[in-house]
């Protein structure tokens, strides 16, 4: 089952599970457009061929369908291409996806 919520916060837990300090989600962005170039081609050279094409149409706005008709893949299989690159890169928000692949571009 899938859940469309909006993450705000995160509590941060040590290795007991006791709850040590909270890190909202400003912070997490402010701490991801952080990186350098090269940092953010790091995190890009994880991607398979595939996630790399699926992360040009997301950056580009593409929507999934679109993407899909695009590539001739169900728009179930770009869901599935979308999980793998937020798993490898640490974000699933379009916004912060066009971020990495703009900085991963940069000075190339």
């Amino acid at each position: 089952i899938m859940v469309n919520k909006e993450i705000h916060a995160v509590v941060v837990m040590d290795a007991s599970g006791k709850a040590i300090g909270v890190v909202s989600q400003t912070d997490m962005v402010l701490a991801r457009q952080s990186r350098t170039p090269a940092e953010a081609r790091a995190l890009l050279a994880r991607l398979t061929g595939r996630e790399a094409e699926v992360l040009e149409m997301i950056a580009r706005g593409l929507t999934t369908r679109q993407i899909a008709e695009a590539l001739a893949l169900s728009p179930r299989t770009v869901d599935s291409h979308r999980a793998a690159i937020g798993a490898k890169t640490g974000t699933t928000s379009a916004a912060e996806l066009t971020r990495l692949w703009l900085d991963g571009r940069a000075y190339r």
